[in-house]
């Protein structure tokens, strides 16, 4: 450990994006070598992006953080790998993960002339193991799957009917947007078990809301690995370079914190399941409403809604950013008699705004005149 304690192996870094660094970055990298590599050998490789800024007139500050890992086994096949790009914009910091390859090309571009990690020679392993019809390079991508469904609430597995509202008189599912193929009804699915349900508008390449039961929260590590859905083309939804250098934290609508086991969480990270979201904002929202929603409900049986409105603005001409987020929950006892409900709006003014509604259908009432058409959760039952 002495070892490390050089000056040529330390970058100026904030504390607390040193603190970010090490939950977000060096904790999982080492958990996630345990699990891919198997005890096999792992090279690592970690650097920094000079920016324009010095400390002391002397020591440049890094714009960037980064890190990439390979293991191979014995043979010097490749088994595994990961890599993680982490930057400060002012006061905000984010994180990306993502495979090798595609942080190479973001390095060439960050320092303004090709840069490899690995060499070519990892190059082409990486483009052997992708054409191979079952591989373990890809296993995270390959675990989770969308279903595009016609409706919602068709029977399974042609829909997903189990994560809105039960009621005496059948499922209650929120307002369903039309506009030919625009907004599209989602099963997510990972490990072959559907988790959460999400109306996406592929328009503005956000969703419209996301859908799902409650549980308890249980601290859960979480590796912050974002994917795309593969029933949608890249046309069709945010992908992952829509974030970079935009300023914005992918926001979660099902919030990972809402699980209690690690495949839930993982479940979460899907860009179908995001917005653009300004990290004091995503920090707040959390604070306010994902925390205390949680603390509310305990183990009673309740849905959860979660969605956000559209404004005019962009990151990457490409992704709207939400001008609100929004949440509504409906908690029933065993006998499907309703216990509370509340809903949650919020928008950004520098600091979050939060409006709390103890009655749902004062929610649909504001979503109505946001959405600028008829919008309920829960059908004014809750």
């Amino acid at each position: 450990m002495d070892a490390t304690f050089t000056l040529t192996n330390a970058a100026p870094q904030d504390q607390s994006f040193n603190s970010r660094w090490f939950q977000h970055v060096e904790e999982p990298v080492n958990k996630l070598i345990l699990v891919n590599c198997k005890g096999n050998r792992a090279y690592i490789v970690t650097g920094v992006v000079p920016s324009k800024k010095q400390i002391n007139n002397r020591v440049k500050e890094a714009s960037h953080f980064w890190t990439a890992y390979c293991c191979l086994d014995n043979n010097g096949r490749l088994v595994g790998h990961g890599a993680y790009l982490m930057y400060q914009n002012g006061t905000m910091m984010l994180s990306q993960n993502q495979n090798v390859r595609d942080l190479e090309n973001q390095l060439t571009n960050l320092y303004g002339g090709p840069f490899q990690v690995f060499g070519e020679d990892f190059r082409d392993v990486y483009l052997m193991m992708k054409h191979l019809p079952l591989i373990l390079l890809l296993a995270f991508s390959s675990l989770a799957s969308c279903r595009l469904v016609k409706h919602f609430l068709a029977a399974l597995p042609n829909g997903c009917p189990q994560f809105f509202l039960n009621t005496p008189n059948g499922r209650i599912i929120p307002t369903i947007l039309q506009a030919g193929q625009r907004y599209r009804q989602i099963c997510q699915n990972y490990l072959n078990i559907d988790r959460f349900a999400t109306l996406y508008d592929t328009q503005n390449r956000i969703p419209v809301y996301s859908a799902y039961r409650h549980v308890l929260h249980t601290p859960i590590d979480r590796a912050d690995r974002w994917r795309t859905e593969p029933d949608l083309s890249t046309d069709e939804q945010a992908v992952d370079r829509d974030y970079v250098n935009s300023g914005m934290d992918r926001g979660h609508l099902y919030p990972a914190y809402h699980n209690n086991n690690a495949e839930g969480v993982r479940a979460t990270f899907t860009l179908t399941n995001a917005a653009p979201q300004t990290g004091s904002f995503n920090i707040q929202w959390f604070n306010q409403v994902e925390q205390p929603v949680n603390r509310i409900i305990q183990d009673n049986q309740a849905y959860i809604v979660t969605g956000v409105v559209p404004s005019q603005e962009t990151i990457n001409n490409r992704v709207t950013i939400p001008s609100h987020f929004w949440t509504a929950y409906c908690c029933l006892d065993n006998n499907g008699r309703l216990i509370s409900s509340a809903g949650y709006l919020a928008w950004w003014t520098g600091t979050m705004q939060l409006t709390t509604y103890r009655n749902v259908q004062l929610l649909e009432r504001e979503l109505t005149r946001l959405y600028n058409r008829p919008f309920q959760v829960f059908r004014g039952l809750c």
